[in-house]
């Protein structure tokens, strides 16, 4: 047996190639209205920045007035305290005196502490008012962030369904021929082995997968019976040299996979042949072999 390592043709997915107008105005209007979230949302970090700033200022400022108040209304205290206001039957002429000398000071100083008693209830009310906004902020930067997970899945979904690849890919191929008797001419081989490598992809559901193989001969021509034909998503019937089945799950990359060609009589000449694999309706690669 002599294993060959093929040429493995790197694929690259077309999105929007050959796709029909409407197809293409789906993905397009779903690519914007993605964007419109994603400035929206964008718009609404900075007013949550914004807002959290406002409250730490107002609640600096909110600090200081409390520390004002404190001190006017000990300033006030004491000096009550020092007229006799705690027990006014010991007030005397010369307590009476001092309450006229300091009666403007006491007013002031009344009148100013309702005054930062009145701003530290606004500041509050403010305070409070600032922090629902950014309760209702933040719920909506929720929403928008769940219709952006939505909005990129549903494009991928699309760009899926526009392309003509498949999401999982066939990769790091190798065959092994199997021959009649001892000759190591083309003509000898009676079979031939194709094991592969099958990617993942996160947004393919679980489940079987058939995979197709089409062989093509040097000078081009497939391989196939006329009554094995599959249809890809685009609505094309190609026929096809051999299937096989796979149990897929996306969180697993599936190693060794193997599909047999029975080459049934048909002889082989040397020379350059090519595979190309298709997983359910979708190509998934392809690779050359040489034949010795």
């Amino acid at each position: 047996m002599k294993i060959i390592y093929l040429l493995i043709v790197p694929a690259f997915f077309l999105i929007l190639a050959g796709c029909s107008g409407a197809e293409s105005a789906e993905a397009t209007m779903i690519t914007d209205s993605l964007k419109k979230v994603n400035a929206t949302y964008l718009s609404q970090l900075e007013q949550k920045d914004q807002q959290l700033k406002a409250i730490e200022e107002k609640s600096a400022r909110m600090a200081g007035l409390q520390d004002t108040v404190y001190i006017l209304s000990e300033k006030l205290r004491k000096i009550k305290l020092s007229q006799g206001y705690t027990n006014p039957d010991k007030q005397n002429a010369a307590l009476k005196k001092k309450e006229k000398d300091n009666a403007k000071e006491i007013e002031e100083l009344s009148n100013a502490l309702n005054e930062k008693e009145k701003q530290a209830r606004e500041l509050d009310q403010q305070i409070k008012s600032m922090q629902s906004d950014m309760s209702l902020l933040e719920n909506k930067a929720k929403e928008d962030e769940l219709a952006k997970i939505k909005l990129e899945n549903d494009l991928k979904k699309t760009q899926n369904g526009l392309s003509d690849l498949s999401p999982i890919q066939v990769s790091s191929v190798s065959v092994k021929f199997y021959r009649n008797g001892l000759g190591k001419s083309a003509k000898n081989i009676k079979m031939a082995e194709f094991c592969f490598l099958i990617g993942s992809d996160p947004m393919t559901v679980d489940g079987k997968k058939v995979i197709h193989a089409c062989i093509y001969n040097p000078e081009g021509l497939l391989y196939t019976a006329k009554e094995d034909t599959f249809t890809t998503h685009r609505g094309d019937i190609i026929n096809y040299t051999v299937a096989s089945q796979i149990d897929y799950k996306k969180d697993l990359t599936i190693e060794d996979k193997c599909i047999n060609w029975d080459i049934d009589g048909t002889k082989l000449t040397s020379g350059t042949y090519k595979v190309k694999f298709y997983i359910e309706t979708k190509s998934a690669g392809e690779a050359e072999f040489i034949v010795p």
